[in-house]
């Protein structure tokens, strides 16, 4: 599969990459910026901050926050301390001391007073610390059956803190409140005696903050372990969005890629858990340079966040937001309410987690006296998958809508079934056809089992199985519901169950053995598999089939609720109303039967599977309440297969805990704060970018549109159209089913019939806009965005090669610069005198790329004309005494090793060496090196019979279909009298020669570029993309070999 991201050398070299720096309360003030805030907010910032952890950094403050909203700007709201985020007697306690001068050790003992008061360890944390021989483990968490939570040690701090950090105990120096663990044997050794954990989080903290090396001290030891139940290894992170440098820029990023990719090579699933909590953190080129790297690495890139007052919450925030993670190849994982974590400015609600686990619903919300969700007086049933519903009803009441169904399955091979004789599992086959089938797939080599016929490693099927074999969970008959675990049905059921692994031996143990349920069947180690709907990949293995299970399936279920305590349930209703009618959920069968045909799962599954799993879901066991039943079941057979128990024994306790669960669903009254009122409605029209680097450029043009356009919004987006792609055809697929209302494209779509359909033909706005300066363009550009005589692109960019060299070398050489009179045999004889020095540091004065273009240019530069086209009949000048001397030339440049030899010819190679200062001179495009990092300048190249190639480098359009063209046309005129910085050159005369342009590239590289446009009456050289006179002898041209 293609990155969405480019993340070639190119790109990473001419990527900004600054160096780490944080700001904390001992150097914030000197942030200019930090000068627009009011002494009354510093102050707060400084009072809040003593209590709470506060930390940020060069690249949040530069490249996120937006300056000129503050202090409302969302990224200021979620990283710097606000007042309100400590309740008032709390805050007046800090105060006074601040202002009275009091010392640290002083301010400390209150700030220490007030943390205690707050809630450092929410939904019961320190209730889920685990043990091992009778000692806790306070660097690790087991709250979830298959999740163990690791706090490496080192990895307990942040790139920056979020002000809603539930795990703010982490940061401020008092080592009781903190989770922490240094070693990873207690880890392993955890696992070893706890085969249901499948999955471990490494969290803190940011375990991304630490060292690669320390990172994989940890890591490391759990792939070198036997530890066949660990399946996943995720790490949950803010990097991403507050140092995305951490995976292109700092010291170890290519270790630290490494590492992930050793991690997905051994056959775990990496999953990095990343934490985004508005769409902002996701606009950068860096961000998204970052996660194109990650996952070509074999990783899976997660996304959540909480739901935040004045930083997301509101549902066009989220769309967007989930819409450009899909897009860049991420999973929109969690939405949460985030914790009451003591700070009083965070948006409260229901916990994310409890003391048994996720979060329970407590309430529901009323309209004038109706409950929400009938509020407008539709059935909700109706298009729901049946069933489905139920499970979100109780005590009368519907407490919440299906979004998305993931249900068991069974995955069989059906060569297993036909070398047995047997028929493949169908729709309405049962437990005992599916018993019988599992003894005859069996097979053994004398008393070794060598496959089995069934496995169920997490026990998924075990309700439904002991249900269908005449077992009963729950009596629902009389008014108070009682829990029949100890049953003798019950009893008889389960006992028929484990006598598969115990006694018959034709399935897999699962208190003994948790394998991966598709490797198993794809080795032939299983015949059948019980796995769960989300991890079907219908190109994962042709050979293998699916089969719903018997009699009724269990299914997990994924839905939208609304907040007991919400301000606006109306509008809540509302928004929950469209999501559920029109949006698919991501990764889940739809639970609405209008939103599965069209739906990317059905696309992504296939159509068999698709009708296996949509029987499933709509022959779903019914809601089983309490869950925790359910649960008590599954823990009884698994002490009973790990020979812990007799099944009576084990369900005869399981009854007794059954018996004590509370079933209260009673909770304070709380109230959610009332956002902010939403903006004046406006036009919003989206403008889609192909090259990352100036992603950032045109966002600031769309704040300044804006301005002058407030009732036009531009929203810029990026995305691979431009390259690579296979064909014109496949790009403008791609232009259309991007959405976009106008872009920037470097291909001339007017020249390309398949791409002029995806555009307007621009000739009628001019047309009636007389106004509009055609006569500033430079002519060729023009002409390379018409066709028919219409325009059909407003040219953006032009490039024209020049000579660039590095102006530090000259100087240690004590060589003048190249000056625009220069001959190429004065650019070889000071690449001469450039070059020197042993190999491995060499410099070399000048570079041939390795191309075709490079070399023929040179030729042609140097001798004229390779093709002599006079003549009726065009022939080669491959022999001609001025060729051969050319040849000569440039072949001594190489033997003399002037430029470097046939080894380093590869073009990532030769751009090392010229930033590592290593090339003296080299011909390249005028955008390729604007960097100001570097002591790089641009000339002219030397005089010859021959023009530099010049190029159109790039076009605004607008989408043939949008509904918006004179907006977008708004916008293009706009930015046609822009400069976007960095960007390559402007194609209009005004622009140029005009102050701007030149204060952006300096005098002398605008007065360069403007001589190698003119070209002062040379014969113009072919441009790249066009039929060339050498085009047919333009492929690699190996360099001539030094003797």
């Amino acid at each position: 599969m293609q990155p969405l991201i480019d993340s070639s050398d190119t790109l990473l070299t001419t990527m900004h990459s600054p160096k780490y720096r944080p700001y904390t309360l001992r150097n914030f003030r000197q942030l200019p910026q930090i000068a627009r805030l009011a002494e009354e907010q510093l102050f707060a910032i400084e009072v809040v901050g003593r209590v709470l952890p506060f930390r940020t950094n060069n690249y949040v403050v530069e490249e996120l926050i937006d300056w000129d909203d503050i202090p409302n700007d969302p990224i200021f709201v979620l990283n710097f301390p606000q007042r309100d985020m400590l309740r008032p007697q709390h805050f007046e306690r800090v105060a006074p001391l601040l202002r009275a001068g009091a010392g640290e050790d002083e301010i400390r003992v209150v700030a220490d007073q007030i943390r205690y008061e707050l809630d450092p360890h929410p939904a019961g944390q320190v209730h889920n610390l685990p043990s091992l021989d009778g000692q806790l483990l306070p660097g690790m968490q087991h709250k979830y059956h298959e999740t163990v939570l690791f706090f490496p040690s080192q990895g307990q701090t942040c790139h920056a803190y979020c002000t809603f950090c539930f795990r703010w105990p982490q940061f401020v120096g008092i080592d009781e409140l903190k989770f922490a663990m240094r070693e990873t044997e207690s880890l392993i050794e955890y696992l070893h005696r706890h085969p249901e954990v499948t999955d471990v989080l490494f969290t803190g903290g940011d375990p991304l903050v630490m060292k690669t090396r320390i990172l994989a001290s940890y890591i490391q030891p759990l792939l070198d372990a036997e530890l066949p139940s660990l399946q996943s290894i995720r790490i949950g992170t803010k990097s991403l969005a507050y140092w995305p440098y951490r995976f292109l820029a700092d010291d170890d990023a290519d270790d630290l890629l490494e590492l992930f990719g050793k991690v997905a090579r051994s056959g775990k699933h990496l999953a990095i858990m990343a934490h985004f909590n508005h769409p902002r953190e996701l606009n950068t080129a860096a961000v998204r340079t970052a996660i194109g790297m990650i996952r070509e690495t074999g990783a899976q890139i997660r996304t959540q966040s909480p739901l935040l007052a004045h930083i997301n919450n509101r549902p066009e925030v989220w769309a967007e937001m989930w819409q450009e993670q899909v897009r860049l190849g991420c999973v929109p994982y969690y939405m949460f309410v985030a914790r009451d974590s003591g700070l009083a400015r965070t948006v409260r609600g229901p916990s994310m987690s409890a003391y048994p686990g996720k979060v329970q619903v407590l309430g529901v919300s009323e309209v004038d006296g109706d409950e929400v969700l009938e509020a407008d007086g539709e059935p909700v049933e109706a298009d729901f998958l049946p069933g489905l519903l139920a499970h979100f009803q109780w005590q009368g009441g519907t407490w919440g809508l299906p979004a998305g169904v993931n249900p068991l399955f069974v995955l069989y091979d059906p060569a297993a079934f036909e070398s047995a004789g047997l028929e493949p599992p169908s729709p309405g086959w049962t437990w005992d056809d599916l018993f019988n089938a599992a003894r005859q797939l069996t097979q053994r080599e004398g008393d070794r089992v060598v496959r089995y016929g069934f496995a169920d490693f997490g026990l998924g099927s075990i309700r439904s199985a002991v249900e269908a074999l005449g077992g009963q969970l729950m009596d629902d008959s009389a008014e108070s519901p009682m829990p029949m675990l100890d049953d003798p049905h019950t009893v008889a059921a389960v006992q028929r169950y484990a006598d598969l692994a115990l006694v018959q031996r034709v399935m897999v143990n699962p208190a003994r053995e948790r394998l991966d349920s598709f490797a198993v069947v794809q080795g032939g180690k299983v015949a059948m598999s019980v796995s769960l709907a989300q991890l079907w990949d219908g190109g994962r293995d042709e050979e293998l089939r699916v089969a719903p299970l018997p009699d009724r399936s269990p299914v997990w279920l994924s839905g939208y609720f609304i907040s007991a305590g919400t301000a606006h349930p109306e509008a809540a209703w509302r928004w929950l109303r469209f999501l559920s009618r029109e949006v698919a959920f991501p990764n889940r069968l739809p639970a609405r039967r209008s939103l599965i045909p069209d739906s990317a799962y059905a696309a992504a599954v296939g159509e068999e599977a698709l009708k296996v799993f949509r029987y499933a879901a709509e022959h779903a066991l019914p809601p089983l309440r309490p869950v925790a039943v359910e649960v008590l079941l599954r823990q009884a057979v698994e002490r009973v297969l790990a020979g812990e128990e007799e099944v009576e024994d084990a369900l005869t306790e399981a009854q007794e805990q059954a018996l004590s669960l509370s079933t209260s669903g009673v909770t304070e009254p709380f109230t959610v704060p009332s956002p902010a009122p939403p903006e004046a409605t406006m036009e919003t029209i989206t403008f889609l970018l192909t090259s990352h680097y100036q992603e950032d450029a045109y966002v600031a043009l769309a704040k300044a549109f804006h301005e002058v356009h407030p009732d036009i919004k531009v929203i810029v987006r990026m995305a691979d159209i431009d390259y690579p792609l296979p064909s014109a055809e496949k790009r403008a697929e791609k232009l259309k089913a991007s959405g976009a209302d106008c872009f920037r494209f470097s291909l001339p779509v007017s020249t390309v019939p398949e791409l002029r359909q995806a555009v307007l033909n621009l000739q009628p706005f001019i047309d009636i806009d007389p106004t509009f300066p055609l006569d500033d363009y430079l002519p060729w550009a023009l002409e390379r965005a018409r066709y028919g005589g219409d325009l059909w692109g407003l040219p953006a960019g032009v490039d024209v090669d020049v000579l660039w060299y590095n102006r530090t070398l000259f100087d240690e050489a004590g060589l003048p610069y190249p000056e625009d009179n220069w001959s190429w045999d004065d650019v070889f004889l000071t690449a001469s005198r450039l070059a020197g020095g042993e190999r491995d540091s060499r410099h070399y004065g000048f570079i041939i790329w390795p191309d075709g273009r490079g070399v023929c240019f040179l030729f042609e530069a140097v001798s004229g004309p390779l093709v002599d086209e006079s003549p009726a009949s065009p022939t080669f000048r491959f022999d001609a005494p001025e060729v051969v001397a050319a040849a000569r030339q440039l072949a001594n440049l190489v033997q003399d090793e002037v430029v470097p030899t046939p080894e380093l010819e590869y073009s990532q190679d030769l751009f090392a060496l010229i930033y590592a200062n290593r090339v003296g001179m080299w011909v390249e495009s005028s955008n390729a090196f604007k960097n100001p990092d570097f002591d790089f300048h641009p000339v002219p190249l030397p005089q010859s019979s021959q023009c530099p190639g010049f190029w159109l480098s790039s076009a605004y359009y607008i989408a043939a279909d949008t509904p918006h063209a004179k907006a977008c046309w708004e916008w293009l005129r706009f930015l046609s009298e822009s400069i976007p910085d960095p960007g390559p050159l402007p194609p209009r005369h005004s622009l140029l020669t005009s102050d701007a342009f030149g204060e952006q590239v300096g005098a002398d590289a605008q007065a360069a570029y403007l001589e190698a446009l003119e070209c002062k009456g040379r014969i113009a050289m072919p441009t790249p993309g066009s039929n060339r006179r050498w085009g047919r002898y333009s492929g690699r041209v190996p360099m001539p070999r030094p003797r």
